[in-house]
């Protein structure tokens, strides 16, 4: 974290924000990997005009962001909020009259596709990293769906301000849920070039290696095994239509989220448990390794509201192939080759432009970290505070109007 944030311009700078941590996935994806990185900031910015940040969880997931949370007022939500569906109710009956019991001048919601705050005269401020149910309805539970289409996108639309952390997620916001085009501001997620795009030494890329039994050049795909919605099956299917399969590895590595045996099988039925690897969840060293060893970077999803590992990709100087859906366009941009995610055909050409071709490589590796430095945690965290303020303005103004 920097030592000094730029100054804050707005006509009015909330004291007292309250936020949840909930239905961000308790750190295992990109959800709390936005947590860990803004509200660590947020605090500091608002602690340094002497103020406070209120922050409710339940009690595993305080646990898991401990560090993040350091210098914050923390609430353990009560047992029967601990399951999903209790959870959402705490937030949809609760929350609001939480927020008001600390005097707080805005609810900021990290994860507003999953967890709304609705009621109550405090001004929300609606975070929303993908409204991909919108893209693929039937890949959803049928449940899933009507929260979203009957609870989720009617309390966006009431919502003060709405950050998207992409253009695409902005477009699908306006286009698709409906909400005012005024209300929505673009706050991207960031990367951190310190860690990613840092120098790897020879003994950490060995010691990686080591570990993993990996050998030789290889593709690596850092994505959670869910399906349909991570496409590794047609990703497999694709890799074995390459040329690259005869001298290249398709690396795998994230967390099981209830894929892996239907991954694993399709492997074994393609005859390619030699070419294609799952590590599993990997801890943050080797992942920083496994950037800096591979030949390219797969990003294979239906839809990715930012695509935080093709930026970390990039930081770190490595090509990426990524699908056209989402907002993986706008993070790539020239530093790869982009295909159609439910083409296996396409899939498999752009894996061996993106790794046998004489343009990607060389323009990642000299610019690919002057590319996603755009992509600063920093700068999300100070315009976060300052669409917080425009929605106390907002707020103050409707009232008054009133």
């Amino acid at each position: 974290m920097s030592a000094a944030h730029p100054i804050v311009h707005t006509r009015y700078v909330p004291r007292r924000i309250a936020l949840t941590v909930s239905g961000t996935d308790a750190g295992r994806s990109g959800l709390g990997t936005w947590v860990e990185a803004v509200v660590p900031r947020l605090i500091e910015l608002v602690k340094a005009r002497g103020g406070e940040v209120f922050v409710a969880g339940s009690r595993s997931e305080l646990a898991t962001y401990q560090h993040a949370l350091a210098g914050a007022r923390l609430t353990q939500l009560p047992s029967w909020a601990e399951s999903a569906a209790g959870n959402a109710l705490w937030h949809l009956s609760c929350m609001a009259g939480w927020a008001r019991a600390r005097s707080a001048e805005v609810v900021l919601l990290p994860a507003a596709n999953r967890r709304l705050c609705t009621g109550g005269k405090t001004p929300v401020v609606a975070v929303v990293h993908d409204l991909s149910e919108l893209h693929r309805a039937r890949d959803y539970h049928p449940l899933r769906n009507v929260y979203v289409e009957r609870v989720v996108i009617p309390a966006l639309r009431r919502c003060e301000k709405v950050i998207a952390v992409s253009e695409a997620t902005r477009r699908d916001l306006i286009e698709k849920a409906g909400v005012s085009r005024g209300s929505v501001a673009v706050v991207s997620n960031g990367v951190d070039l310190d860690h990613f795009g840092g120098p790897v030494s020879s003994r950490a890329r060995a010691r990686m290696r080591d570990r993993h039994e990996l050998d030789g050049p290889y593709l690596l795909y850092p994505a959670r095994l869910e399906a349909p919605g991570k496409n590794h099956l047609r990703l497999i299917r694709a890799f074995a239509k390459t040329e690259v399969r005869a001298t290249h590895k398709l690396i795998f590595c994230g967390a099981d989220w209830g894929a892996a045996p239907e991954i694993l099988a399709e492997i074994a039925a393609l005859g390619l448990t030699d070419q294609v690897r799952w590590l599993g969840r990997v801890p943050s060293e080797d992942l920083v390794a496994l950037y800096a060893e591979c030949a390219a970077v797969v990003m294979a999803g239906l839809h990715e509201g930012f695509g935080l590992p093709a930026a970390e990709a990039l930081a770190a100087g490595k090509p990426v192939a990524g699908s056209c859906t989402g907002a993986l366009p706008e993070v790539i941009g020239r530093y790869g080759t982009l295909f159609d995610p439910l083409d296996e055909l396409s899939i498999a050409e752009a894996i061996d432009r993106v790794t046998l071709g004489s343009l990607h490589a060389p323009r990642a590796s000299r610019s690919g970290r002057a590319h996603v430095a755009r992509f600063s945690w920093d700068d999300a965290a100070t315009h976060i505070l300052r669409v917080c303020g425009e929605a106390v303005d907002t707020n103050l103004m409707a009232r008054t109007a009133a």
